[in-house]
């Protein structure tokens, strides 16, 4: 079922941004869900108005549910550890309401001032984008809440990114749960003593090498 699912058009769906107030999106084809509108038929969300106001943003629903994981607050210091293209960073900022600090960090440099330009048009003005290698970003005042969302296998997103069928091999997935062991270890030690202390590790596939369900006790 898994596998027939995978070869079917993935949906597309878009997360309302409160940041840019509340002009009605009445005349995007679909269902709203909240802050979710599960888009019905063509659509060109590059083309709609509200992209250029920052009205919303593309992002799967899966995506969706991560931020409100990490349950930010008003006022807190959050860090997004893999940050680029921002889906989830610029959902941290509204749940936050602008309010406190974002630190996204992306260590190519062009993704960097892509997310720049994404937090921009999104009005996620609480957001500071630092370029730098997740693996030795050191920051001595500490976050209350980390997200590492590492680079991984994405065998869950094979509806939307059929072309991993035939770039993944259990050789990338060793590495990968390498260099997502390495990331963890990095969020971890930025987190402030005596706060919330939440780490929110998020991939998007089902190679079991690289999830850590066994050691999620360990990282809260």
């Amino acid at each position: 079922a898994l596998l027939a699912a995978d070869n079917e058009p993935a949906e597309v769906a878009l997360r309302v941004n409160p940041l840019a107030g509340d002009a009605p999106l009445d005349d995007v084809p679909g269902r709203r869900e909240g802050d979710t509108i599960v888009v019905d038929g063509a659509f060109d969300a590059f083309a709609h108005p509200g992209w250029a106001a920052g009205r919303f943003v593309a992002q799967s629903r899966a995506s969706q549910l991560v931020a409100p994981a990490v349950d930010p607050q008003p006022g807190e210091r959050v860090l997004d550890l893999c940050a680029a293209p921002g889906g989830k960073t610029t959902h941290l900022a509204a749940l936050m309401g602008g309010e406190g600090e974002v630190v996204a960090v992306e260590r190519h440099p062009g993704r960097a001032e892509a997310l720049r330009r994404t937090c921009a048009r999104v009005h996620a003005r609480n957001v500071h984008v630092v370029t730098a290698d997740a693996a030795t970003f050191e920051d001595s005042r500490g976050f209350d809440r980390v997200l590492v969302d590492p680079p991984c296998s994405g065998l869950g997103t094979l509806r939307s990114h059929p072309d991993l069928r035939w770039r993944a091999s259990p050789e990338q997935i060793e590495r990968l749960a390498v260099e997502q062991d390495a990331l963890l270890s990095r969020a971890r030690a930025l987190l402030r003593p005596g706060g919330p202390g939440v780490l929110v590790y998020s991939v998007c596939t089902i190679s079991r090498a690289e999830e850590r369900m066994e050691g999620a006790a360990r990282w809260r």
